[in-house]
């Protein structure tokens, strides 16, 4: 056959061995016997260097197979690393937005209580306001009745010094008439 030597080895670049031609019994002998009769006249191809083609290219084959592991491995490791990232990320993220949830709450609690101490106060400032203006009027009446009672004190004061004068007088007048030689004056 052709592209096959004796011991069924393939000759040339390929280093896949070729199948060996199956030959009957009457073949092989002749075969056989043609190999030894030409053994000296044909340089047989060495066998060790067809194995070291065969070991070349399994040892390739493994290399490329240990390479594409290799980056199926670091690819599943970047896949994971990326996982654990991407879910770090989501979970920081939530935690970012429950606590930005709360401090959102405790502000409008503390708005929502500043609005209610601001109310408060305000009230006690109008209840001031109304006792202050409720003070005034009373100083006011109080004033005003002093004023008048002042002014009642001094007209009554005044026609109390009048009716002493008067008595004063009257009663000079009457020890003028009972003493008729000149009297006090």
């Amino acid at each position: 056959m052709p592209g096959n030597s004796r011991g069924g080895k393939a000759t040339g670049s390929s280093a896949k061995p070729a199948k060996p031609a199956v030959k009957s019994a009457k073949g092989r002998a002749n075969a056989f016997a043609f190999d030894q009769d030409d053994n000296d006249d044909v340089p047989q191809p060495s066998q060790s260097s067809s194995d070291d083609g065969l070991m070349a290219t399994i040892a390739q084959q493994m290399q490329l197979s240990m390479e594409k592991k290799k980056k199926e491995k670091e690819g599943r490791v970047l896949q994971n690393a990326q996982k654990e990232l991407i879910r770090i990320i989501r979970d920081k993220a939530q935690e970012f937005t429950d606590m930005a949830a709360g401090l959102d709450q405790i502000f409008e609690a503390f708005q929502l209580e500043y609005a209610t101490n601001e109310d408060t106060i305000r009230k006690l400032w109008e209840a001031i306001l109304k006792e202050q203006l409720k003070l005034h009027k009373i100083i006011e009446e109080k004033q005003k009745k002093a004023s008048e009672y002042e002014q009642q004190r001094e007209q009554k004061h005044i026609k109390a010094l009048a009716l002493g004068r008067k008595a004063c007088e009257e009663s000079n007048r009457l020890i003028n008439s009972l003493n008729p030689h000149g009297g006090f004056d």
